[in-house]
């Protein structure tokens, strides 16, 4: 056997390994959940000893785990036996009112979790969506991505009523229902789609906005990104 097709053969296995690691359970599990699993010993005592309302749980590696609070999402890990160590997924940075917003799949294979996280800062207020996936440590050495989608959700300058405070004011955004869809669910090109209203504060001009993210070659892109305009039928 050649040294190419070798490598090639590695690389299947090594994938249809983690494809399965994947997939041998529910992606995020709720920590009342876990208890009994001894796979999560470590995360258990840590988490014990501490308040934060933990919400979901992820063994990534014998000693790394991910879990989630209702304002944040931790990433930890144990080295040559230590106690577990545990960060903010990224430092410095805060997910108030995190929830679950929807698990789905692509291809039967890969596992998804959609986050919508609230804030209401001084008087900026938005929501803001996020998705959580495995991917090999090649691609990340922490084993997972949290996506968030850009220009996805609320964005206002007052409580969230979609009003425009002033002309100054960048474009509010609200939401229509459904506010997000998923669509070619269970395929490989699984895509989530969000519906919305685009304000322009200037102009008083509002516009239906379709924005669409398409799981391809193992990630989201953007593939669609259309504005139409509401007419005023006063």
């Amino acid at each position: 056997m050649s040294r190419i097709k070798f490598s090639y053969l590695i690389a299947v296995l090594a994938l249809s390994a983690y494809s399965n690691f994947v997939n041998a359970d529910v992606l995020l599990k709720d920590c009342e959940d876990i208890a009994a699993d001894n796979n999560y010993l470590l995360l258990q005592r840590y988490i014990s000893t501490r308040d934060e309302g933990n919400e979901f749980c992820q063994l990534l590696d014998n000693n790394e785990f991910v879990y989630t609070t209702n304002d944040n999402i931790y990433y930890c890990k144990s080295q040559q036996g230590n106690p577990l160590r545990c960060e903010e997924n990224e430092k410095g940075s805060v997910l108030p009112e995190l929830s679950l917003a929807k698990r789905f799949s692509a291809d039967k294979t890969t596992q998804f979790v959609l986050f919508r996280s609230r804030k209401h800062i001084q008087d900026v207020y938005t929501e803001t969506y996020y998705v959580f996936y495995l991917v090999p440590k090649n691609v990340n050495p922490r084993g997972y991505m949290l996506y968030a989608f850009p220009n996805a959700g609320l964005a206002d300058r007052n409580d969230g009523s979609g009003r425009c405070v002033n002309p100054a004011d960048s474009d509010v955004i609200t939401i229509l229902k459904p506010s997000f869809e998923i669509a070619n669910e269970n395929k490989s090109d699984v895509t989530v789609r969000f519906n919305q209203v685009r304000n322009n504060c200037k102009t008083k001009e509002k516009s239906k906005q379709i924005l669409e993210f398409t799981w391809q070659n193992g990630s989201f892109k953007q593939t669609k990104n259309t504005l139409e305009l509401i007419k005023d039928t006063r």
